[in-house]
C-alpha cells in the first residue's frame, strides 16, 4: 500500500512496514517505530482496526490514539483494547469500504460524506505503460496477501459479467505472483 500512497501530493511522508517475520524485517520495523516515537505525534488513527495498528499507535505514543471500538476480548491481553485512548463504534452503513474505514474519524468531527474519495496515479501511470483506461471505471482487485481473505474466483467472474452486461467499464488488478496474474488474465 505504501507505493500507492507515496505519489499522493498532500501526503508528506509514508513509512512502509513489511509484514515479514524475518529477524531483519522485525529489526527494520522497530527502527521505524523508534523514529516515529521520537517525532512525538499529537494524533494517531488506526483505519485498519487491527491489533497491528493498535500496537503501532500504542508504541509511537501519540497523545490521542484513535481506533474503532472492538468488543472486549476476554482471557488474554489484547492490545486493541488498550492501544487506543479514544475509540468510536465503527459505522457499516456505507457501501464503500473506504467510507466505512474513514468513519472512524467521526470521533474528531470529520464525516465521510464531507470528504471526496480520490485515487491518485503517480509517476508509474498506467497511461505511460500503454494501457488505455476509461475516465471512470470500477477496479476489481482480485487478490490479497492473506488467502483467507480471497473471494472465490467464481464470484469475481460473476461480478465481472454483471458489470459488463450493464456496460460498466471494469479494470482488473491483481498481485505479482504467477497465479494472481493468471487469474487476472482470465478476465480480459
Amino acid at each position: 500500500i505504501a507505493e500507492i500512497l507515496r505519489p499522493i501530493p498532500w501526503i508528506n511522508h509514508v513509512w512502509g512496514i513489511s509484514k515479514s517475520k524475518s529477524p531483519l524485517s522485525i529489526f527494520r520495523t522497530f527502527r521505524i517505530l523508534f523514529k516515529l516515537r521520537n517525532m512525538k505525534f499529537c494524533r494517531s488513527v488506526d483505519f485498519g482496526v487491527n491489533d497491528r495498528g493498535a500496537w503501532f499507535g500504542f508504541f509511537i505514543n501519540a497523545k490521542l490514539r484513535l481506533g474503532a471500538k472492538k468488543k472486549k476480548k476476554t482471557g488474554a491481553f489484547h492490545i486493541s483494547n488498550y492501544g487506543y485512548n479514544q475509540t468510536i463504534v465503527q459505522k457499516y452503513d456505507d457501501y464503500y469500504q473506504a467510507s466505512v474505514l474513514i468513519s472512524v474519524l467521526r470521533a474528531w468531527g470529520i464525516l465521510p460524506n464531507e470528504m471526496k474519495l480520490e485515487l491518485h496515479v503517480g509517476n508509474e501511470s498506467p497511461m505511460q505503460k500503454g494501457l488505455e483506461l476509461p475516465d471512470e471505471f470500477i477496479c476489481l482487485h482480485l487478490t490479497t496477501a492473506r488467502s483467507v481473505k480471497n473471494w472465490p474466483v467464481s464470484k469475481w467472474s460473476r461480478l465481472h459479467d454483471l458489470l459488463c452486461e450493464r456496460k460498466i467499464p471494469v479494470v482488473v488488478s491483481a498481485g505479482s505472483s504467477r497465479e494472481e496474474r493468471q487469474i487476472a488474465k482470465s478476465f480480459s
